[in-house]
């Protein structure tokens, strides 16, 4: 088609090109035909194509570190294509946006994405598209820490899913739970249900590595290194691009992990510096822009070090810090418990050593890791360090959030604590509890998180995305004064950014008179 005009079937036909390589070869010529797809698809006036192919640029462009226009994009089409009813837009946005929010660690931002998706797939009546959205929701509670509610949404979603890759998709993830919890049995049976149902969800780069790293960490549970070297060397030829960090990291951290945790084996050690170098080889060539990623390869450089036998405190201590902001508990409990033992290994100061192992074990029995809480146990035992009582596994641990959608602010100020229904039991509790009590319960939320009446109706713009002008314009007040109320609602609202802020507002339900007008 060169040297023709533009016209809308060339711009499907770059859409087409940029959304497979967004999905098989991530990376620049994806983007710019990306590019080029929403340039020709606007000249002609193909909304639905400009559309589709602005995802795939949103998407593309925050696997490549520009999160925030990236995401930016990705809402922006999401929205438009709800105004015009494209369903085939919207369908692909309710399960790229929560992905791609997860990718980058913005799990709490996920998880009100794919509540939202998840009201999209059931209007549209796509069932596996519901099943995809729910494994996405699944995926980011188990980032969160909020194991039980990830295997709630995950039974949901295996009730939704019709096709054998959806299915595939629910498998993987239990495979995921069922390994950190330590059901080595269930993880196997759910691992060849991923692999014997996977169909086309097959070719997607992140089920190959994903699989393989979920093989690779069954083998090594087991104590069979072989296996899990056999496993990796499946991934020789596959070039991890970016767009590919949210499944490579975890890989390459269990590849080297595994070699640290066999060394001295005589048996493995001869083939032992040829996997290293190929682990900090394809470490190197992924793109660690963005907070998370960077936390991982800070965790995997360390694991490295140990599988060379330099196990220094300073490596873990890094990766600690890195870890700490990022509302990841399981992770961050892990690294605790590697800082521990590389503390009690070295000279010096151990009082930090005696303080590690009772973080991390509190989080292992909060999360229900029981492998992770043995681990540390044993470690305490040698070393002679008690590990306080832990009392009832309730409450927040450190690096987790009360509930999805609920920062420590607001669940310190909640006394007693309220149970909010789960909404995807099955029982219907959740709705009949928000139609019985509306207006009580917002009011009782509002009160508890702080905010003046002023930082209310601040907030409420806040999350219809008004920018500080636009507050301004509309609450009579100047900029600068809608800057310093969003700054103080953020302080209050214990979050980062607009985005939370935002979610957590329509994960509460706070302004429910503008969730009605959104939804016209």
């Amino acid at each position: 088609m060169r040297g023709l005009p533009p016209s809308s079937v060339h711009a499907d036909v770059l859409m087409n090109v940029a959304g497979w390589g967004a999905r098989h070869r991530p990376g620049p010529n994806a983007l710019s035909a990306a590019d080029r797809a929403v340039e020709y698809a606007r000249l002609v006036g193909d909304e639905r194509v400009a559309l589709h192919a602005g995802l795939v640029r949103g998407r593309l462009t925050a696997d490549a570190g520009g999160v925030d226009d990236g995401i930016a994009e990705m809402y922006a089409v999401r929205e438009k294509a709800g105004e015009l009813r494209l369903a085939d837009v919207m369908s692909r946005a309710a399960t790229a946006l929560p992905a791609t929010l997860e990718s980058t660690g913005r799990s709490l931002e996920a998880v009100a994405a794919a509540d939202d998706g998840i009201d999209t797939a059931r209007a549209l009546g796509i069932a596996d598209m519901e099943a995809s959205v729910r494994c996405e929701r699944a995926n980011s509670l188990f980032s969160l820490g909020y194991w039980d509610e990830s295997r709630t949404t995950a039974a949901a979603a295996a009730r939704a899913a019709r096709s054998e890759s959806a299915r595939a998709r629910v498998a993987s993830f239990r495979t995921e739970l069922a390994l950190a919890r330590g059901d080595l049995a269930e993880a196997e049976v759910q691992l060849s249900l991923s692999r014997r149902k996977c169909g086309s969800y097959g070719s997607h780069p992140g089920h190959r590595i994903t699989f393989v790293r979920h093989t690779m960490s069954l083998a090594v549970r087991r104590g069979r290194l072989p296996e899990a070297r056999a496993a990796f060397e499946t991934l020789a030829d596959e070039d991890f691009r970016p767009g590919t960090q949210r499944y490579a990291l975890p890989l390459l951290l269990v590849a080297a992990a595994a070699e640290a945790d066999f060394r001295g084996r005589t048996a493995a050690d001869a083939d032992r510096p040829a996997v290293l170098a190929d682990v900090r080889a394809r470490l190197k060539r992924l793109p660690t822009l963005v907070p998370v990623w960077a936390a991982y390869a800070l965790w995997a450089e360390a694991e490295l070090a140990r599988a060379e036998g330099v196990d220094a405190p300073d490596h873990w201590s890094r990766a600690a810090t890195a870890f700490a902001p990022l509302q990841r508990p399981y992770e961050l409990a892990r690294i605790r418990r590697r800082w521990a033992a590389a503390l009690l290994g070295a000279p010096g100061d151990r009082s930090a050593a005696t303080v590690l192992p009772c973080e991390a074990h509190r989080a292992a029995l909060r999360l229900g890791a029981r492998p992770l809480a043995e681990t540390v146990e044993r470690l305490a035992a040698r070393a002679r360090v008690p590990l306080a009582d832990p009392g009832p596994a309730r409450g927040r641990v450190d690096g987790e959030r009360e509930r999805p959608g609920t920062p420590a602010a607001v669940t310190a100020l909640v006394a007693p604590p309220v149970t909010v229904p789960d909404p995807d039991d099955g029982t219907g509790a959740a709705t009949e509890h928000a139609e019985r009590h509306p207006g009580e319960a917002v009011a009782r939320t509002l009160e508890r998180l702080g905010l003046t009446r002023r930082e209310q109706e601040v907030h409420r713009l806040v999350a219809a995305g008004r920018t500080n002008r636009k507050i301004a314009e509309e609450l009579y007040i100047s900029p600068k004064t809608a800057s310093v109320h969003v700054s103080n609602i953020l302080a209050k609202l214990g979050v980062s950014g607009r985005g939370e802020a935002a979610a957590l507002a329509h994960r509460l339900r706070l302004y429910p008179a503008q969730d009605a007008t959104d939804a016209l």
